[in-house]
């Protein structure tokens, strides 16, 4: 990953053609001709120094392009140092501190602390400089622009990504007023902001930045430029990240073309391209070939950089790998610790550096069968990766967090194999005391991470809005007020269409509107990040949640990882992987926790569709046929059974109650509904079953139990003056967008939400009595002004799942070229990264053409979590498939259930596939009935599943699960 640095010569000679020299040589630079440039600066250090003497300012103008030369030259030791030192003294002691030339040298000095690793001295150095010339110079000057993208630079580097990205978006905003857009002057900022994108998973908009940078520097200078080969360098690297290694050998071709046309092939950025050309060369099966470049690489690179340089880390990385996979463990330990120390040296011990080290690290113990130390490793890096997270996220949308989450990963997956086999590795006789006790203080120091990891980006994002929606100074009042109206011109914009509507001045706009919204989110995060900080926060661990578990509960925490012959190559994808479920088992009042093996991704998640699509499946109304569809339901849900209860089940002892964490494809799994074997089915136990969204849930603080009253939406009208509904798309729509969608009358949910009521006002009276809101009157409006405060939401209605755009299909970042015609893929990309958006539930008139005030019938998951609903106890969706969405591993399911959460509500109860109308009215009745007579959330839910099998038996119909297993809770068990 290469960044640009921006160079400001200054120069004060007393002679006109001083000023003609001084140009010429920058020129000279900037044309990519730098052994020219050396030797003309050597020509004119040589006639200044005789004129003027050494320590003239005419000298210190030279030496200072000089340095420049030097730098992009590849050499930046500390002999440049020195001289980046000396012209910096000229020009302090002749002029002061504050004076442009002096300021200019402060920046050519920062530039060469910055190459050497000293990030925190060339961060102050790049500090003063800007507050220098934020002080001589007006706001817009183009030297204030290179003063903010070279601090930028080196806040990135030392973890201030917020404030990195502030400052070149500045910077590119002023270099594009005083230069144009295709100048130049801009490409290191355009190529910067790309490689910010390219570190929170941005890959769409990062190549878009790559590819405008080269078009900037090719339009100027031709494609043999020397800084054109720095960008091909991070092209390479993302399509090499990405697993894509043919279109990387591609750019890393073409840059090494540009390095030998331009005589650089022994310069650092030459060695890196040739470093990354044999991680390609690895995946691509010449592994022999692949070793032997990585140790040339390295030998070159020990010549030609500094011996603890920081261009070294990944290089030694590298090489270790290597070693590693020869077998020869010691030596690749021993190469790991001296890149480690080197690497904690240059950027922390919480550098991504140090922990990509901890990881390959843990990878090696694990093959060597040292599993301790690979969990010790692998928790270490783990650690690492959320304590960075942390340190960014105030400056994150909840988009860039989960995309950065994705691109990132969890670095447990490190040690997941190795936790398995400790476990299975324990004899079933008689046991090791001592060796039961390390596998448990492992098994316990992996969870406690676990506990720490899972749902990270949901507890931060969660956070926020529960301190945000109770801030009452003004700014954070107007900033929610803006990101609300932002929220809703955004609902407008996508009900509009696709066709002839997405054109140009349509995406512009739809660009512009999903970048204010991402701006009005990070002012909130850092405003919340503000008052968080005056807070103590707890963190909860492993032994919160244990001391947390209720008696006679046990908790069973999914996890998955993948299985492989890894490939912990720096900037390389994850080899070809087959992905393994296995589950975390802690019982209240057990000595110790158990990790149990499940199965390969591929055949448990085959199980779970046969077994949803079985499930979903109503049974006919005829006896015979009735039957056999719940023949066939037993059998799919049986497999099912097998593989992922059984082994779980048999680990348990005796409890009443079980707390479920699903990950990944669980997550659609209604375990109640399976077969228990015997002709009854596990809902039918005495095990009460609850879902979590994370093990942390457990030991949370209790909601705050101010909501009162009830509110139920029901009988809705989609579609204002009609009973039949003005269908937009057919049942053979594959792929729908919003401005797609349409709904149908439940005519069924007004007598449901009329019984609710109804139950409710018989138990609890009119103090205060149920607020029902049918027909033309459950309207988005309504549903914001009435829910906050409630003790209750029960939504009898349509949830809606739509695509970004039917354009198109599949990655399409190859199709980038860097220019505006670019727009449409990249705003699919940040609808697609913004899930909450695409997701929600139709209110009145979801179905009518809107007039774009914002209450346009479809209330978006993103307009949900955005109110104030703390104190909520229920939010009970009744209607289709409302516990769906799009899946994220670490982060569950990023659709309502997500929603609700965030805004505060304690529990979401919901459906994971249509259930027609009597059924539903019958389980909620009971549902309704057992809480107000004071159960728990897992009795209810409970007690209404049994009633409704206890009914279908009684009048000898099919117990099929497809009318009372849908539904599911999640949050709060109490």
């Amino acid at each position: 990953m290469v960044f640009f640095f921006l160079w400001v010569s200054g120069g004060q000679p007393v002679q006109a053609d001083g000023a003609d020299g001084l140009k010429a040589l920058e020129e000279t630079i900037e044309a990519g001709e730098y052994a020219a440039a050396l030797d003309m600066a050597d020509r004119m250090l040589a006639a200044a120094t005789s004129e003027f003497g050494p320590e003239s300012v005419q000298v210190a103008a030279i030496l200072n392009l000089q340095v420049g030369a030097l730098w992009y030259s590849g050499k930046y030791n500390a002999e440049v140092q020195a001289l980046a030192e000396k012209a910096l003294g000229i020009r302090r002691a002749a002029f002061g501190d504050e004076h442009p030339d002096t300021v200019a040298s402060m920046n050519s000095l920062g530039n060469i602390m910055y190459m050497r690793g000293n990030f925190r001295g060339a961060l102050e150095t790049y500090a003063a400089t800007l507050k220098a010339r934020q002080a001589i110079l007006p706001p817009g000057h183009k030297d204030v622009a290179t003063s903010l993208n070279n601090l930028a630079l080196a806040q990135y580097r030392t973890g201030n990504n917020s404030e990195a990205r502030k400052n070149f978006e500045q910077a590119l905003l002023i270099r594009e007023k005083v230069f144009g857009p295709r100048h130049m002057k801009l490409n290191s900022t355009v190529m910067n902001i790309g490689l910010i994108y390219q570190n929170e998973g941005d890959d769409e908009k990062a190549l878009h930045h790559f590819h405008r940078a080269l078009e900037i520097i090719e339009k100027n200078h031709g494609p043999n430029h020397p800084l054109a080969a720095d960008v091909l360098l991070n092209i390479q690297q993302l399509y090499a990240s990405a697993g894509r290694y043919e279109e990387a050998l591609v750019y890393c071709n073409r840059g090494l073309g540009v390095m030998e046309k331009t005589d650089r092939l022994d310069h650092s950025d030459a060695i890196n391209l040739r470093v990354e050309l044999a991680t390609i060369t690895w995946h691509l099966g010449d592994r022999a070939t692949a070793a032997t470049m990585f140790r040339k690489a390295l030998a070159e690179m020990q010549k030609v950089v500094e011996p603890d340089s920081p261009i070294l880390i990944p290089i030694m990385h590298n090489v270790a790998f290597v070693l590693g996979e020869e077998g020869r463990y010691r030596e690749a330990e021993t190469m790991l610790r001296k890149a480690l120390t080197l690497s904690i040296r240059t950027y922390g011990l919480d550098g991504y550096r140090s922990r990509e080290i901890y990881g390959f690290l843990a990878d090696l113990h694990n093959k060597e069968g040292n599993y301790t130390a690979a969990i010790d490793d692998a928790v270490e890096a783990e650690r690492l990766r959320l304590e960075s997270f942390h340190k960014v996220a105030p400056g994150l949308t909840e988009a860039e967090a989960l995309r950065m989450d994705r691109a990132r990963g969890n670095r447990l997956d490190w040690a997941d194999d190795a936790l398995l086999k400790l476990h299975e590795q324990l004899p079933s006789g008689k046991q090791d005391p001592a060796r039961k006790n390390a596998v448990n203080i492992a098994t316990e120091k992996y969870w406690n991470q676990l506990v720490h990891s899972r749902a990270a980006i949901l507890d931060e994002v969660g956070a926020r809005g529960r301190i945000l929606q109770t801030a009452t100074d003004r700014n954070t009042r107007n900033l929610l007020q803006v990101l609300n109206e932002i929220q809703g011109k955004l609902g407008d914009l996508l009900q509009q269409g696709e066709g002839g509507t997405r054109d140009s001045s349509y995406l512009k706009t739809l660009e512009e509107t999903l970048e204010a919204k991402a701006r009005a989110e990070r002012a909130l995060a850092e405003k919340s990040f503000e008052m968080r900080r005056r807070l103590s926060a707890q963190t909860i661990d492993l032994e919160d949640v244990r001391a947390a578990l209720p008696e006679r509960t046990a908790l069973v925490a999914f996890s998955t990882f993948h299985h492989s012959e890894r490939s912990p190559l720096v900037d390389a994808a994850p080899a070809k992987t087959v992905k393994i479920y296995f589950a975390l088992v802690l019982e209240a009042g057990a000595e110790a926790p158990l990790a149990i093996r499940i199965g390969e991704g591929p055949e448990l998640e085959d199980r779970i569709r046969s077994w949803k699509q079985e499930a979903g499946t109503p049974p006919s109304a005829l006896p015979l046929l009735a039957g056999k569809s719940e023949d066939r339901y037993r059998k799919a849900g049986n497999a099912l059974r097998e593989m992922l209860w059984d082994p779980v089940a048999a680990r348990l002892g005796t409890v009443d109650q079980i707390m479920i964490v699903p990950v990944d494809q669980i997550n659609l799994v209604s375990f109640a509904t399976l077969p228990d074997g015997q002709g009854g089915y596990l809902a039918e136990s005495a095990i009460r079953l609850h879902y979590l969204s994370a093990e942390r849930d457990l030991a949370a603080s209790p909601a705050p139990a101010g909501g009162q009253g009830l509110l139920v939406l029901g009988g809705i009208r989609y579609q204002e003056g009609e009973t039949e509904v003005r269908g937009k798309s057919g049942a053979g729509d594959t792929c729908r967008t919003l401005s797609d969608l349409s709904f149908t009358p439940l005519p069924g949910s007004r007598i449901e939400a009329t019984e609710i009521a109804t139950l409710w006002a018989r138990s609890r009276g009119n103090n205060p009595g149920p607020v029902l809101l049918t027909g033309l009157k459950a309207t988005e409006s309504g549903f914001k002004k009435a829910s906050p405060g409630k003790e209750i939401l029960h939504l009898a209605t349509h949830g809606f799942f739509a695509a970004a755009s039917c354009t198109g299909s599949g990655d399409r970042s190859s199709e980038l070229t860097g220019d505006d015609t670019d727009l449409e893929i990249l705003v699919d990309a940040d609808l697609e990264a913004n899930p909450l958006l695409l997701t929600g539930l139709a209110l009145a008139g979801a179905n009518d053409i809107h007039s774009g005030n914002g209450d346009d019938g479809l209330l978006s998951a993103a307009e949900i979590a955005g109110l104030p609903l703390n104190g909520v106890q229920w939010a009970v969706l009744s209607a289709c498939e409302t516990g769906l969405g799009r899946i994220q591993t670490a982060e569950g399911v990023l659709g309502m259930r997500r929603a609700f959460q965030i805004a505060g509500v304690s529990t979401l109860i919901m459906s994971l596939w249509p259930v027609e109308d009597q059924a539903t009215r019958e389980w909620m009745a009971g549902l309704y009935k057992a809480r107000l007579k004071g159960s728990s959330t897992t009795e209810a839910v409970q007690r209404a599943t049994v009633g409704i099998i206890k009914a279908l038996k009684e009048k000898k119909r099919s117990t099929h699960p497809y009318a009372w297993g849908a539904f599911v809770a999640a949050g709060d068990y109490r």
